[in-house]
């Protein structure tokens, strides 16, 4: 966080600055902190309420070339709740799931995703992209 005026704001290095990976593994220790308790918070809301409501968990990883990244799994369940992650695990029953980053998602298929007035954040969604979706979205992983 950074103090901006009278407001403390996201912030984060540039990628080119030296510190950055060590910024990066904060952030998201943070977030994930933050998202496991949500999800906990979450789940036993919703088990009270007898709701069925999947709650998509907050996992960061480190790639093959040292990157650290964040990212949750979409599946075809037809009322999940996701956190905001660098990258969305798109996946369905029988199918090879597609690595696709958040920002491509939400280009492509942002219409199925209603954000929650909640911290941190997360996206209700009630539907699967369609093929015609997956396809323009693409992805990291084939």
């Amino acid at each position: 966080m950074r103090l901006d005026g009278d407001e403390w704001t996201p912030w984060m290095p540039p990628s080119s600055h030296p510190s950055y990976k060590e910024f990066q593994q904060l952030r998201l220790q943070s977030l994930g902190q933050d998202y496991a308790q949500q999800k906990g918070l979450l789940d036993k809301l919703h088990e009270k309420n007898g709701e069925d409501v999947f709650v998509a968990a907050f996992n960061a990883i480190k790639s093959p070339d040292g990157k650290l990244f964040s990212y949750a799994t979409w599946t075809d369940t037809t009322n999940s709740l996701l956190p905001k992650t660098d990258v969305l695990v798109l996946g369905r029953i029988g199918k090879v799931p597609a690595m696709v980053e958040w920002q491509k998602v939400v280009d492509v298929a942002g219409d199925l995703m209603e954000p929650l007035d909640i911290y941190p954040p997360r996206y209700r969604v009630r539907e699967f992209p369609s093929e015609k979706q997956l396809k323009a979205m693409g992805g990291l992983l084939k």
